[in-house]
């Protein structure tokens, strides 16, 4: 499958007339956390691995952009307008964090070394990852076995869709191992679902997860 392919089996590249920083709070309830409160206590924060309902309702929750904002914006200033709006919105690109946690992450890369945490965090409530959050020895953010897949997905989808730089061939291949060892959950099926009945578009990696093993679309998004 070619680039081209994919990006109409997404159903085109997203776009959007408003930024990320035009969207109210209500808004972002509407078009995010309202999936959370469908399944109460079945979806789990990334790198946290708390339910996402217990975080709304300890006020410890926000969203994070796993391509970060800062990098989308970097990259895609020579786009038009509504496409570059697009990458900061795009719903694929989103995921519920814990709010202290996302803050301390920032914008900091992804071990795709599989190095061991150098710096750990933990969180007051219960998680699914134990002691799987937090730095390696380089300052890279070592990301939780069971959402890797879901990082990797993320990540694939968002080079693919949109004019961003092309990927060293080492993280190419670590991202493809995790989408290949930590397939799509139940509920980040649903969750493509959803987004499909209100705007349309899904990320492939997610209906067919095999896609991750296509040799022309890595091609596409490596550098030689």
């Amino acid at each position: 499958m070619n680039r081209q392919q994919f990006q109409a089996l997404a159903n085109g590249i997203y776009t959007s007339k408003d930024h990320w920083k035009h969207k109210s709070s209500e808004e972002k309830h509407r078009q995010f956390w309202d999936f959370h409160h469908k399944l109460p206590g079945q979806t789990f924060s990334i790198y946290a691995g708390v339910p996402v309902t217990t975080l709304i309702k300890q006020k410890q929750y926000s969203i994070e952009h796993i391509v970060p904002r800062s990098y989308l914006e970097e990259h895609l200033q020579e786009c038009q307008t509504n496409i570059r709006y697009g990458a900061t919105v795009n719903p694929f690109n989103l995921a519920a964090a814990h709010q202290r946690l996302n803050a301390r992450r920032g914008s900091a890369d992804f071990d795709y070394d599989d190095d061991p945490i150098n710096k750990s965090f933990c969180t007051p409530f219960r998680s699914i990852h134990r002691n799987q959050i937090g730095f390696d020895k380089q300052g890279q953010w070592v990301v939780p076995y069971r959402h890797r897949g879901d990082i990797a997905r993320a990540i694939l989808y968002m080079h693919l869709i949109y004019p961003l730089p092309k990927l060293q061939s080492v993280d190419l291949d670590a991202l493809v191992a995790w989408g290949k060892m930590d397939q799509p959950s139940k509920w980040e099926i649903r969750y493509c679902q959803w987004i499909q009945e209100r705007i349309s578009i899904i990320n492939p990696f997610i209906q067919q997860p095999q896609l991750v093993k296509d040799l022309e679309l890595q091609k596409s998004i490596c550098i030689d």
